[in-house]
């Protein structure tokens, strides 16, 4: 399903620049979801955070435990996104808290077959597979197309 790839890719990057401490997202967060915030209990007080999520009446929606025991929390009705954040800031419980946030990147990649379009191996398929053809999968969002240069 390729949603569930996009929003994979999407929240591996978020974390990586979140954790990393990166600012390659200057821009301040003004879209986010209203319906979700992402927390990262710290390490040991599992229990107490599942007992502040009941008191809180928050569910959680997913957990990446792979990611940095990222947790998607959902946000009761009646309550805000950012007020939720600040109370699990203030719990004590949690490493982080943040708004679930629509992100562009400030930079592209400065290798200049990106911006060629002639990326080796960027979603490059069957070139060992003995198909006898060489196929490039373009990106269903039609941001950017793709070459692919061979050699025959």
């Amino acid at each position: 399903m390729p949603s569930k790839k996009l929003f994979r890719f999407w929240l591996a990057t978020v974390v990586m620049f979140v954790l990393a401490g990166s600012s390659a997202f200057p821009q301040a967060l003004t879209r986010y979801r209203e319906d979700r915030i992402l927390v990262v209990p710290k390490a040991g007080r599992d229990q107490l955070t599942a007992q502040f999520h009941t008191r809180e009446k928050v569910a959680v929606h997913r957990r990446f435990t792979r990611l940095g025991n990222i947790q998607v929390l959902r946000v009761p009705k009646g309550m805000s996104a950012p007020a939720l954040v600040e109370r699990y800031r203030r719990s004590g419980h949690v490493k982080f808290a943040e708004l679930d946030g629509y992100l562009e990147p400030a930079v592209a990649p400065n290798d200049p077959f990106f911006a060629m379009g002639t990326l080796w191996g960027l979603n490059n398929i069957r070139q060992m597979s003995g198909l006898g053809t060489r196929t490039l999968m373009r990106p269903k969002h039609g941001t950017f197309a793709l070459r692919l240069i061979t050699f025959s």
